[in-house]
């Protein structure tokens, strides 16, 4: 197969991917919450593992998605752990967002990047 062809199967095995490792992120994420440690970029990293086992080949379309999917996810997962006491719906948690700690959203950037780093695959070799 050449290079400039788009392998729809690839990319489909990388979304799959992306899910089983995002699913996976969340759950050690607030299980190691629950044993006192904070590891926010982990689901993020995990996501993009998962992305980028499965689709075993260099994407940046699966980049790009699994950036977006890591954020999406690392709100989720901030906001379901530690939701704010004013109002624990995640409209207002999106709304008040800049309102996090400085470490929060420097770990947030950080599993953003592991998430589209981690997503964008390896080059075939052979």
């Amino acid at each position: 197969m050449s290079e400039k062809t788009f392998d729809v199967i690839a990319h489909l095995r990388g979304v799959l991917g992306m899910i089983v490792g995002a699913v996976a992120g969340y759950f050690v994420f607030v299980w190691l919450v629950d044993q006192g440690f904070y590891a926010l970029v982990l689901p993020g990293a995990t996501l993009g593992l998962g992305c980028g086992y499965a689709s075993r080949i260099r994407s940046p379309w699966l980049a790009a998605i699994g950036g977006v999917g890591a954020a999406l996810l690392l709100i989720f997962c901030e906001w379901k752990v530690f939701p704010f006491v004013a109002d624990g719906s995640l409209s207002y948690f999106v709304a008040h967002l800049h309102q996090l700690r400085g470490l929060t959203l420097i770990f947030l950037l950080l599993g953003i990047l592991a998430g589209a780093w981690f997503s964008l695959g390896r080059p075939k070799i052979g």
